[in-house]
């Protein structure tokens, strides 16, 4: 069956095929979709075999077993099945997130909205530093009291006083991810954020709920 001409109705019945052959094969039929992008037939190969980009460079042949799933992967993809429902994993922020057919895949414009939340959190506790640092300059002066004016005393004891308190009773931050799908966004803003942070993720759907679930563990 070596020299019949592989096809998606045949692909899964040769015993061998090398590389080149399936990698040639996959790239001609999925090449025409509207939404192909260079190099997919790699990561489907990638996908089937379960190695790594860089390890799929030594790998030679398929075997009947490796050719099934292949088939199934291009079925799916020749169905306009985006790669990460495929993989059933997307690349998100910083990253990597478990999805399937009950949630969104999360665009990469949305990186914006988590980058520009963390940016205002992360302002907040820059204003925390430097309320922390006027604090230490404060000690700094107190230690030097006996030659400060009486009226300096009590407005660097006040200041000391009021700025401990805020620092002493900073709450973290309460993000509400609504109609959350995959978590992607809260549980980035959670995990990358330098300032604590307690996240609620809200949706209608208990299998998206789920999806996030994987993902906090």
């Amino acid at each position: 069956m070596t020299q019949e001409k592989v096809s998606l109705d045949n692909l899964d019945k040769f015993k061998f095929l090398n590389k080149s052959i399936v990698k040639s094969f996959i790239k001609k039929n999925i090449s025409t979709l509207n939404n192909y992008t260079e190099g997919e037939e790699n990561f489907l190969i990638s996908l089937s075999t379960k190695l790594s980009l860089e390890q799929i460079v030594l790998f030679e042949k398929f075997d009947k077993k490796l050719l099934k799933k292949i088939k199934k992967f291009l079925i799916l993809r020749l169905n306009n099945m985006p790669l990460s429902k495929i993989a059933k994993k997307i690349n998100f922020y910083l990253d990597e997130f478990y999805i399937n057919n009950f949630v969104l895949s999360p665009r990469k414009e949305t990186e914006l909205l988590v980058e520009k939340v963390l940016n205002y959190i992360n302002s907040l506790n820059v204003k925390n530093a430097e309320k922390i640092e006027k604090i230490k300059k404060i000690e700094k002066n107190l230690n030097d009291i006996e030659n400060l004016p009486c009226q300096e005393i009590k407005s660097l004891n006040k200041q000391e006083k009021t700025l401990n308190y805020v620092n002493n009773n900073l709450k973290p931050v309460k993000i509400l991810d609504l109609c959350c799908g995959s978590g992607a966004i809260g549980l980035s803003i959670g995990k990358h954020s330098k300032k604590p942070c307690k996240v609620y993720l809200s949706d209608i759907s208990v299998e998206a709920l789920k999806v996030c679930k994987k993902k906090q563990k």
